[in-house]
């Protein structure tokens, strides 16, 4: 459905998304990053050629501190799977003894590690450390199992038939963090070099590390759902998200930039603002102003690009085929999915309020600005009071999404 990420060429190769569980508005110049990492079901991985290059000119010089001999991709394939088993996280725990989850969770555990090795292995042309049988995210990778084994103790003591669904879905999510905070940790360490050039590999690096562990999130949380039946059906804010965006349809030009500004000069109070790169948050800053300013730069049909996006999410996210398209679309559902997991417990219709306060402002003119700073602030303050694992995963994987899409 979306051949090349989320939107047409034709608009000027502009991107808009909307996510943090509501509303993020973005641009682009670039288009190759989105097409640049695929990871399959097994894990194996292809990076693009403008990704190469650009990596390969720094990396495996002086940049990464890694020496060894080049070995072959097997052993390093072989070496995850060894560890993983032999780690024997499930073996005694009544969580995974059943329908025979165990080998799942190995497999995702196994599958997660190759994606990222497979990553490195290619940036660093196949040099190798000595230990940790030759590969290069290893060591790392056994500290991320020594986190993950007592993440399913947990979830084991908390299990019961009427949780299954959110704990697993949980114990799926918790796991993708680690690692991609085990990911930050390794790229944080192993470069060097000129401080200005550090900045700009880390950061292209790290996107596409990321787009490879949520890649296979998403597989496994899709065969979760279609091989073992344990699915979390819970698309609150997904679907409410969908529904504000279905309702500029019929809305003119005007409107659609005052939603817009109006959730520009809100956003800037929060906590996941601050957060953002300075490069980051400028780019933003234009971005928003653009859309809410500019004739040349119509909001209402970006709004109705991103609604077929959030639309589809909905169509798709209990079937075993991923979601289709570049991956700014990818990030977006998995963001969303993260979203959706936070007001898993919430009332079924947490944004009933504020979609009732931009009918209102729609119809009858009333003021928007204070629904918008309540809704904002209270997602703001429900990321701050979620799980760390969930917490910090979401704002990287936003973060990674704005940079993609935003960034010279």
């Amino acid at each position: 459905m979306f051949s090349d990420g989320m939107f047409p060429k034709c608009i000027f190769r502009m991107r808009f998304s909307l996510q943090f569980g509501f509303m993020c508005y973005c641009l682009t110049a670039t288009s190759w990053l989105c097409d640049a990492v695929s990871v399959n079901m097994q894990g194996s991985l292809t990076l693009g050629k403008e990704v190469m290059d650009m990596l390969t000119h720094y990396i495996g010089g002086d940049f990464f501190l890694i020496n060894g001999r080049r070995s072959e991709s097997g052993q390093a394939i072989d070496f995850y799977t060894q560890i993983t088993k032999s780690a024997e996280l499930c073996d005694s725990l009544k969580l995974c003894n059943t329908g025979n989850l165990k080998d799942f969770v190995d497999e995702y555990i196994i599958t997660l590690g190759k994606a990222v090795e497979s990553i490195f292995d290619v940036v660093t042309h196949g040099h190798r450390r000595s230990k940790e049988s030759d590969t290069i995210f290893g060591a790392e990778f056994v500290r991320a199992l020594k986190e993950i084994e007592p993440l399913l103790h947990a979830a084991n003591n908390k299990v019961t038939d009427n949780n299954e669904q959110h704990i697993w879905t949980s114990t799926i999510k918790r796991i993708s963090s680690k690692l991609q905070n085990r990911v930050a940790i390794f790229t944080d360490n192993n470069l060097e070099g000129r401080t200005e050039d550090i900045i700009n590999v880390k950061k292209k690096l790290s996107q596409k590390l990321i787009l490879a562990i949520i890649a296979v999130e998403d597989t496994y949380l899709r065969k979760l759902c279609s091989v073992h039946r344990i699915c979390f059906r819970h698309v609150e804010c997904t679907r409410s998200l969908n529904m504000l965006l279905d309702s500029f349809k019929n809305l003119d030009e005007r409107t659609a930039k005052e939603f817009v500004k109006i959730f520009h000069n809100e956003l800037e109070e929060t906590e996941f603002f601050g957060r953002l790169r300075e490069e980051t948050a400028n780019e933003f800053q234009v971005v928003l102003s653009d859309l809410s300013n500019t004739d040349t730069v119509q909001a209402k049909e970006i709004l109705a690009s991103v609604q077929s996006t959030v639309e589809f999410r909905l169509k798709s996210d209990t079937t075993a085929q991923g979601i289709t398209g570049g991956f700014d679309t990818k990030l977006v559902n998995i963001i969303l999915s993260d979203m959706d997991f936070v007001y898993g417990k919430h009332k079924p219709d947490p944004f009933h309020s504020f979609l009732t306060n931009v009918y209102k402002w729609q119809t009858a003119g009333s003021n928007l600005k204070s629904g918008m700073r309540t809704v904002i602030k209270r997602i703001d303050s429900d990321l701050k009071t979620a799980n760390d694992d969930i917490r910090y995963k979401v704002m990287n994987e936003v973060r990674v999404f704005l940079e993609i899409t935003l960034d010279p």
